[in-house]
């Protein structure tokens, strides 16, 4: 029978966190523009120096900023479709003289940026790649570390992605896009070329899903883990995209997940699921109120009611490598830290636009050197830290 535990963060239930045990995060660096994944020049470095900008915080870029498009003039960035770029409407507007040495220098800078709009979900691979979902945009980045290089994968109008919501990648760094507004999964190569739909209804007309969202694969079995949020459902499908599993039914009663048993249980329900982790041979499904732990096989090991948060609008879910869970509160501005048994850890961040604040963070992802990313949607921008377990 599944164990329910009660997540209950200190400032709502009176406690206080483990006083000497955990070190607050650090804050590491940002990811906001495809400058990003270059160092700083010199020039970079005494134009945000003479431009007034804080150390510490972000300029932010409006959501209609970002989204001002005009003829492609850095081709090797952008991948399918029409050639656009994403822009600062700052830097596309004509003007007719700078009001300062600094506006003039920092104006240069902004010029040809590909800046992100609301990221929704952030992941990386085993080849220092971090790759984010921006739905907004009609976009996915990528940034590559490791070849100093930054493109984006652009839908829009006429062309084939258009929400892209979640994102996960296989074996063969193959890029996995959920689409809310399609209804299915779109797969790209690793430089961003498509490949093919999963979900695609054999009559043309839209997706197999509803809405889904959380995407995971096993990197052992290669099957993909989905979530159809509005359908109450988990979906398993293997690596060719046919359905192994459904499990649920598109009502309000959720999902009747198997115990290990075989039967069913009165628990094992998913309310609105929205994130998935594979992790340490097992699935950490985020729904409405509460974290269900399953084996890959789908029997339910343990149910953590999240209360006292904002949590049921949440879609940020993570695991570290001790186990320990992670939950974004995009209403409080913060990231809320909890042992797998279910006792509060910490909490860090507050609303804000500087480094270490966040404005509605959504989805999480924490890598093998312990990193936690943070889609900081609402600032535009993703925001990495290190862990201290």
């Amino acid at each position: 029978m599944a164990i329910i535990l009660y997540l209950l963060p200190a400032l709502v239930a009176g406690q206080e966190p483990p006083k000497g045990a955990y070190s607050l995060p650090t804050y590491v660096r940002k990811f906001q523009s495809d400058r990003d994944v270059n160092r700083p020049t010199r020039l970079d470095s005494f134009a945000f120096k003479v431009s007034g900008y804080p150390s510490t915080e972000d300029a932010v870029v409006d959501a209609d900023d970002a989204l001002e498009v005009e003829p492609l003039k850095y081709p090797q960035k952008i991948f399918l479709d029409t050639p656009h770029v994403v822009r600062s409407a700052r830097s596309a507007a004509p003007r007719l003289a700078f009001s300062s040495f600094p506006d003039a220098i920092t104006e240069r800078l902004r010029s040809h940026t590909l800046f992100m709009a609301r990221p929704s979900s952030v992941i990386t691979d085993s080849e220092t790649r971090v790759l984010v979902a921006d739905p907004t945009a009609h976009a996915v980045h990528v940034f590559d570390l490791a070849a100093n290089r930054y493109f984006r994968i652009q839908g829009g109008e006429n062309r084939r992605l258009q929400a892209p919501w979640g994102i996960a990648i296989d074996g063969a760094h193959n890029i996995y896009v959920t689409d809310v507004e399609l209804g299915m999964i779109l797969v790209y190569d690793r430089n961003g070329r498509f490949q093919r739909y999963i979900g695609k209804r054999d009559d043309g007309e839209g997706g197999y899903f509803d809405r889904p969202s959380g995407i995971a694969i096993d990197p052992k079995s290669g099957r993909i883990f989905l979530l159809d949020t509005t359908r109450h459902m988990l979906v398993v499908l293997d690596s060719d995209g046919n359905v192994v599993r459904r499990l649920g039914r598109p009502d309000l009663d959720g999902i009747a997940l198997r115990t290990r048993d075989g039967g069913e249980s009165a628990q094992g329900k998913l309310q609105f699921p929205t994130n998935i982790v594979i992790r340490g041979g097992e699935a950490f499904v985020l729904g409405g109120s509460k974290i269900t732990i399953l084996d890959l096989d789908c029997r339910v090991q343990k149910e953590i009611a999240v209360m006292g948060g904002s949590y049921a609008g949440s879609d940020g879910l993570a695991v570290d490598s001790a186990g320990n869970l992670f939950v974004s509160d995009p209403a409080a501005g913060s990231i809320h830290a909890f042992d797998r048994n279910g006792t509060f850890l910490y909490s860090f961040g507050k609303p804000g636009s500087k480094h270490g604040e966040f404005y509605f963070p959504r989805g999480l992802w924490i890598d093998e050197h312990n990193q936690i990313y943070v889609a900081d949607s609402k600032n535009g921008r993703v925001q990495v830290f290190q862990l201290h377990p």
